[in-house]
């Protein structure tokens, strides 16, 4: 129960005073309620954080998912190197935590697998 409260920014005392008694005099049954309504903060507290990089190397994560969506929107053309050298240049319309699906000059549409993908850069811009 410290440990948890210790992680949500909660001091002994401001516990304490919380709960209304030290954690030490709290019965089984209140003991497990407080851990279980603690617990319940630390989850929601994580879920209000705001991540730079995702979970996962394959996921969409919040800095790639604001440059690919301005890309988009912009209908800047991005150049994509692929592990095998070969080179792609598209406009982005659509994405997913796998894929890149890009409208190539000449008006084709192709989808390129993101763990395939060395890096993009916009054309005439940097990577």
């Amino acid at each position: 129960m410290l440990g948890l409260a210790t992680r949500l920014g909660i001091g002994r005392a401001a516990l304490e005073e919380e709960i209304g008694k030290p954690p030490e005099a709290l019965t089984q049954k209140e003991a497990r309620d407080w851990n279980r309504e603690l617990a319940k903060r630390s989850t929601e507290q994580k879920s209000t954080i705001s991540r730079k990089r995702g979970y996962l190397p394959e996921s969409v994560d919040s800095f790639e998912l604001a440059y690919l969506l301005e890309q988009k929107d912009a209908g800047a053309l991005l150049r994509f190197t692929l592990f095998d050298g070969q080179t792609f240049e598209g406009v982005v319309v659509g994405f997913s935590p796998y894929q890149i699906t890009i409208r190539q000059p000449e008006g084709d549409e192709i989808t390129l697998n993101k763990l395939a993908i060395v890096y993009y850069r916009k054309a005439g811009g940097e990577a």
